[in-house]
């Protein structure tokens, strides 16, 4: 049975895939409820996939209205990181639109586990020395680690699967599950410098056994991510993310 894909998490000396959590799923998968800090955060992004439009509202959500001045007993309260802080739905809406309009996307991973997550929009697969070992397609995942076989299961694919991976465990998956385990205290925060945006992660995690920390910078013109790291208790790890990559399409084994 195959267990959760997390690229980096348990231990350096374990295979990519089994190092992402410390025990198999059931043989009859039970839904589990991530933390409602952290359910609270997924939210449904806009369906058209024009980056335009999210980078319109996103600019109208961090640009306050004219208003009249406030009085200075107002001004001493009011902190102006708040009122120009985008937040972390839009930045993640913009960035899973870039891997959406790009079309295939590839996620070279350096660490103390290292392969490859590739990304389509409603597809996703992990990769080690340029053999798939995982595919996820149309809601379904197969592990190939030793010849294909169903995953049981609902699972969320391509660049949804990198979004809520982020969001919830820190780093990006190939697959998503309610019965992967969530981080706890999850805190989410967005800063911006011109057009870059970084979208900064803390919490504990229970399979690596610590805090992570986790940073993403995304240029907002193209909802392209420019740098991401992790830090954990196993080690720093790296994402070098590669727009229009050429590998295969991914399609159900």
């Amino acid at each position: 049975m195959r267990r959760p894909i997390a690229l980096l998490v348990a231990a350096a000396s374990l295979s990519l895939v089994s190092a992402a959590c410390g025990s198999p799923r059931p043989a009859s998968p039970t839904a589990l409820t991530p933390a409602p800090s952290a359910r609270a955060q997924i939210t449904a992004r806009p369906s058209p996939p024009v980056l335009a439009s999210v980078v319109a509202s996103a600019t109208a959500a961090i640009t306050p209205p004219p208003s009249a001045a406030p009085s200075s007993s107002a001004a001493a309260t009011l902190e102006p990181s708040a009122a120009r802080s985008p937040s972390a739905d839009a930045f993640w809406s913009a960035a899973a639109h870039g891997v959406d309009a790009a079309g295939r996307v590839a996620v070279v991973v350096r660490g103390p586990s290292s392969g490859e997550i590739r990304y389509e929009a409603a597809a996703s697969a992990t990769a080690i020395d340029g053999q798939v070992t995982f595919v996820c397609h149309g809601g379904r995942a197969w592990d190939g680690q030793s010849g294909f076989a169903e995953v049981p299961g609902t699972w969320t694919c391509g660049s949804d699967a990198l979004v809520r991976g982020f969001r919830l465990m820190g780093q990006p998956l190939d697959a998503w599950s309610p019965e992967l385990p969530s981080d706890q205290r999850i805190r989410e925060t967005v800063t911006v410098s011109g057009g870059r945006w970084t979208w900064t992660y803390r919490a504990t995690s229970p399979t690596a056994g610590g805090a992570v920390a986790t940073t993403v910078s995304l240029d907002l013109a193209s909802g392209r991510i420019t740098a991401a790291a992790r830090t954990d208790p196993v080690g720093r790890t790296i994402y070098a993310v590669g727009y229009e990559a050429s590998f295969p399409e991914i399609t159900q084994p």
